[in-house]
């Protein structure tokens, strides 16, 4: 496979678990905020922060509301980590790589970027803000579903999943980054990220009624039954580069390899010796590396 069609299906599945994650995150915020006393400015800020837009968003003059939040993350063209930005790249990407991915696939991506391109401001409020997330992660769930069930299990296949999968290990990390490095606490901030992740039907059923950010953090790291664990999402993109394979990527493999070794066999007291936000940090650097050795080994060149 061209390293540029390898490029385009990686970034495709990358944009569009970007727009799902994005998505998981505006809806529990806009949730909460319909709570009096729940949704603080650290909440609120947490979409600008995780995507790093907190000063494109301050140069446009507006309060942060949740309203402004919601229309700068949702349908801003000139927001290039928006959900209408990233659904664009993803399509964009598609079109190119038409001929190595399924009909079914093209159409469905297709049909997302023809039904966002034709959503304003006053359809979205007219429908609501839920409705338009629960249509963004609908979109993405079908998108893969399709994926999954039409195309062959090529170097096509492995690219798409290999790029959801560290785009959605990323999301975990990031989003647990910015609760940790929060100066808000409480149950209920804990209990956003773990909506935002569609984890707290997981984390009930482990650790029952209590609250506490040590178990929030074994879950989300090192809990390999859970599928937006970090540990889960670098399995699956170890077993994809495997797939791959090539001596171009054995450094790549190598840091893949090492990096679920640490989380295989670790423990969460090891995670937390120095502190959660350290820990973190190193993760994404990681994390960082492993995408960066994806980039050079396989999707530059011709």
């Amino acid at each position: 496979m061209l390293s540029r069609t390898a490029d385009c299906i990686y970034w495709m599945s990358r944009q569009i678990e970007r727009a799902e994650n994005y998505a998981r995150l505006l809806d529990v915020l806009y949730q909460m905020s319909l709570l009096p006393g729940v949704l603080d400015r650290e909440a609120l800020r947490a979409p600008l922060t995780i995507s790093g837009t907190e000063a494109l968003f301050l140069s446009q003059g507006e309060l942060l509301t949740i309203d402004n939040l919601m229309r700068f993350c949702t349908l801003n063209p000139r927001n290039p980590s928006s959900i209408y930005s990233c659904l664009k790249t993803a399509r964009e990407n598609a079109h190119v790589v038409r001929g190595s991915i399924t009909g079914e696939m093209w159409e469905t991506i297709n049909a997302t970027w023809l039904e966002l391109r034709d959503m304003n401001r006053e359809r979205q409020s007219a429908q609501g803000y839920r409705h338009f997330l629960d249509w963004v992660k609908e979109r993405s769930h079908l998108f893969r579903g399709v994926t999954f069930g039409t195309i062959r299990r090529n170097q096509a296949f492995n690219f798409s999943r290999l790029g959801s999968f560290l785009e959605r290990a990323d999301n975990t990390l990031r989003i647990l980054l910015v609760q940790a490095s929060s100066v808000t606490e409480g149950i209920s901030s804990w209990e956003i990220l773990l909506r935002s992740l569609s984890a707290m039907e997981s984390y009930r059923e482990i650790y029952r009624d209590r609250m506490v950010y040590e178990d929030v953090a074994e879950l989300l790291l090192l809990d390999v039954s859970f599928p937006r664990s970090l540990h889960a999402c670098v399995m699956e993109a170890s077993q994809t580069l495997e797939l791959i394979n090539g001596p171009a990527g054995l450094d790549t493999r190598r840091i893949c390899a090492e990096l679920l070794a640490n989380l295989r066999y670790n423990h969460i007291s090891h995670v937390l010796t120095s502190g959660l936000v350290p820990a973190l940090i190193n993760y994404l650097a990681t994390l960082s590396s492993l995408g960066s050795s994806v980039q050079s080994a396989y999707l530059e060149g011709v």
